[in-house]
């Protein structure tokens, strides 16, 4: 330590008297303890004192944490530990080194998600992927991006960089027929976007045919389903969405065998 006293030490009734000017210096210990046990603290002290208290100290030994620290007492060469005068240490902190520990812990993985954009699927975080379209493995695509052929239940396997596995939900896809574009042949009129619960569509149907009406979420979940069969004419319907999150929603028409889709907007 750096002696800070400013001025010579004068020793009354074996102690040395205190030095108002002298600002005095803290320093942070930082030792690390490998095992449990007894240890002692020493200092070296190159000309400077160290304050103590030695009067009315009766709490020693200090303990903390249940017993996990014990401050016994100041170690002296010649009285052995002191027990009647406290040597200061300041904001004393403690903490575990880290240690093993015998009991198995099952690791639960949070599931993977498929979200869609456009035509494409992409999943979340892996290190590898295993996609499934209606149950069977797709070994042409092991990538995060999976672009599917036709309308089915896909799901996407994935390892983890620790090497776990663990598989999504099944996202239910609906694969267009024809561009977005083409939604114009039926005149196809979705408003409004955003909604607040209520979805009007309108469109046209030239011959007989029978009308599917999906409402899927983000993640291929089924929200709302209805079935009109042998229509023909122009088609008017107000969808209620009151009881849908707010969120994005695909909308899924089949008219006979031709797929039309809308994305819109839940808001409250």
């Amino acid at each position: 330590v750096i002696r800070t006293k400013t001025t010579p030490d004068v020793t009354s009734n074996n102690l040395i008297d205190d030095d108002v000017n002298d600002p005095g210096k803290v320093y942070k210990i930082g030792l690390t303890f490998p095992a449990a046990g007894t240890y002692y603290v020493g200092i070296q002290f190159n000309g400077a004192t160290i304050f103590r208290s030695n009067v009315g100290v009766t709490n020693i030994p200090i303990k903390l944490g249940n017993d996990l620290i014990s401050l016994n007492g100041a170690y002296s060469s010649t009285n052995g530990i002191i027990t009647n005068a406290y040597y200061y240490f300041y904001n004393m902190l403690f903490k575990s080194l880290g240690c093993t520990n015998g009991v198995r812990v099952p690791v639960v993985l949070s599931k993977p998600t498929i979200t869609q954009s456009g035509t494409s699927l992409t999943a979340s975080y892996g290190l590898k992927y295993k996609w499934y379209a209606d149950g069977v493995v797709d070994v042409t695509n092991e990538t995060k991006i999976y672009n599917p052929s036709k309308s089915g239940v896909y799901k996407v396997e994935i390892i983890s960089p620790s090497g776990c596995a663990s598989a999504s939900a099944d996202f239910n896809y609906v694969l267009s027929a024809i561009k977005p574009s083409d939604a114009a042949e039926i005149g196809l009129n979705v408003y409004p976007i955003p909604t607040k619960g209520v979805l009007n569509l309108s469109f046209d149907v030239v011959k007989k045919e029978n009308i599917e009406i999906k409402v899927n979420n983000i993640v291929g979940q089924e929200m709302l389903k209805s079935q009109n069969n042998n229509f023909s004419g122009k088609f008017n319907q107000a969808l209620d969405l009151k009881a849908l999150e707010e969120g994005t929603y695909i909308l899924s028409l089949k008219i006979g065998s031709k797929y039309y889709t809308q994305k819109f907007v839940v808001g409250k």
